[in-house]
């Protein structure tokens, strides 16, 4: 179960990094909640398929190129927690100061948790 769990991890990451909604909700469950924390602070959250993809899409206004890299993981039977080194080059100017083609490098960590070989919940937190 841990290879398939893997698996689907490694193809939403794929999915992730060429801007490639349809791939990234491919392993999603429907009920699907997703959460992104910054500094310990809530920044988005969506609750099934409709908003995740529409929040998704915001990632095309938002960077020009951007990637997640895996840096370790740790499984277990139902929840994986991934180290992760984000990499992006902004294509907007945000309100945090960082400006338009301006490089966005951090170090972060995504938790992954399944239900009947899905992905059932995803939280970022940097």
């Amino acid at each position: 179960m841990k290879n398939t769990y893997k698996h689907m991890i490694e193809s939403y990451i794929s999915a992730y990094n060429n801007f490639d909604i349809a791939g990234m909700v491919k392993s999603l469950d429907p009920k699907i909640v997703f959460e992104n924390y910054t500094n310990g602070k809530l920044t988005h959250c969506t609750n099934g398929l409709k908003e995740f993809k529409k929040l998704a899409m915001t990632g095309f206004e938002y960077f020009s190129s951007r990637s997640q890299t895996v840096i370790s993981w740790d499984l277990s039977e139902n929840y994986i927690l991934l180290n992760i080194k984000y990499r992006g080059v902004a294509k907007i100017n945000f309100p945090t100061g960082v400006k338009a083609d301006e490089k966005i490098e951090f170090d972060g960590k995504s938790e992954f948790t399944f239900n009947e070989n899905k992905i059932i919940r995803i939280v970022d937190k940097s």
